[in-house]
């Protein structure tokens, strides 16, 4: 038996909830950046004067952001430790693959001649993979291989596979940068506007 050659890649109406939890958390560290970061007593036609590298990481701060949800449906194959280059049993399993960045490592620089800020993402990569374990269905080439600690190490199998075919995804790559771009411009935009002086956004991914 050949590994499966494309396994496939779904969304399951992940992108129409996914944009949900941004609208959300893009309310929530909106809210968070006009109560602790400037005054609550400013008046409502005052222009913020200043803008500085420092003052906008803060409103990026969330950590690992996972901006793309996948489920992926997978066979992972699991070599056989007596016979080296042959297969023990595969695994077909169904995962729910998390694609982001980690928004601590976003870099900021304020440029005050041309008015224009500039923000530079990091890679985007794999940031968790949840398999799950009632999906489990096996194949077995040595019977051997069928014993009470099978789900365990099967499960470590499915999640490393998951983890290699998703990173090699680009489609999904490309998804998950475009809603991470989405994100940063829902969040700094709105800051920019209360300027006195017009500022321009430019957003780089990752080479």
């Amino acid at each position: 038996m050949e590994k499966e050659e494309n396994a496939k890649v779904k969304s399951h109406g992940k992108g129409k909830f996914l944009r949900t939890i941004i609208i959300f958390a893009v309310i929530g560290i909106g809210l968070y950046a006009w109560l602790h970061l400037f005054d609550k007593n400013r008046a409502k036609d005052e222009k913020i004067t200043v803008v500085t590298e420092s003052s906008l990481e803060k409103i990026l701060q969330i950590s690992d952001l996972s901006s793309y949800k996948a489920v992926y449906n997978g066979v992972a194959c699991i070599p056989d430790p007596d016979n080296e280059g042959e297969p023990s049993y595969y695994a077909a399993y169904e995962a729910e693959v998390q694609v982001g960045i980690n928004m601590e490592q976003i870099q900021i620089q304020v440029d005050e001649e041309q008015k224009k800020v500039l923000v530079r993402l990091p890679e985007t990569k794999i940031n968790d993979v949840v398999v799950d374990m009632t999906s489990l269905d096996y194949i077995f080439i040595n019977k051997k291989a069928e014993t009470k600690d099978i789900s365990s190490e099967a499960y470590s199998a499915c999640i490393a596979d998951a983890k290699e075919e998703s990173s090699s995804n680009q489609e999904i790559i490309r998804l998950a940068e475009e809603n991470t771009k989405d994100l940063v411009k829902a969040l700094l935009e709105p800051l920019l506007e209360q300027q006195e002086e017009q500022y321009t956004l430019e957003i780089d991914s990752a080479a």
